[in-house]
């Protein structure tokens, strides 16, 4: 029962969102200096649609916390890549690895 309530709880997700919010964007804001402002930026629209998603209807809600959850892990996955970046140095002006053009 513990399982469906919290699951399906409204009250759940925004005290989830309202926790998120701060640490993400945080988060996302010291990595800025190092990667730019594209991961801040898909993480705060990441957020706003998870926001947008409480007072939506079932399936509209459960489709944008999906498209808001994975823009915050795509703004992350960036922000970590832009972190690791500044710590090597480049080579010759070219990369190795085929992920540097994401």
């Amino acid at each position: 029962m513990l399982g469906v309530f919290v699951t399906n709880s409204l009250l759940v997700h925004a005290v989830l969102l309202a926790v998120a919010l701060p640490l993400g964007i945080w988060a996302l804001a010291r990595g800025r200096r190092r990667a730019g402002w594209w991961p801040l930026a898909l993480g705060v629209f990441g957020f706003a649609l998870m926001a947008a998603a409480l007072p939506s209807p079932p399936v509209t809600e459960r489709w944008l916390t999906i498209a808001g959850v994975s823009l915050v892990a795509v703004a992350h996955w960036r922000n970590w890549r832009g972190a690791r970046a500044g710590q090597r140095p480049a080579a010759a002006g070219h990369t190795s690895d085929a992920s540097s053009i994401l």
